[in-house]
């Protein structure tokens, strides 16, 4: 499974985008997984989980497997950003 960071500066940005995301699942009657931290799109095999753009962030990537990111948050914190290029892996 593919694993991507979602990084937003709140709590409403990730609302946003499950929202946007189910929706466009739920159109399309894809089969998904949601909760409150993350939600997977079962056909793709890709989890999407939130990531608070602060440094306090990396606490909820420690350990985990980071194939890739995307932003909701229109600037990024830089130690955020440095460590998902660090320790960012491959398909």
């Amino acid at each position: 499974m593919k694993h991507i960071a979602v990084v937003c500066n709140n709590h409403t940005e990730w609302r946003h985008f499950v929202e946007t995301l189910q929706f466009s699942l739920s159109k399309e009657n894809k089969p998904y997984k949601a909760s409150d931290s993350e939600i997977v799109d079962k056909e793709k095999k890709v989890k999407y989980f939130h990531v608070n753009n602060h440094w306090s962030g990396i606490a909820k990537m420690r350990g985990a497997t980071v194939n890739d990111y995307l932003t909701m948050a229109s600037i990024v914190d830089n130690d955020v950003h440095e460590y998902l290029m660090a320790n960012m892996k491959g398909e």
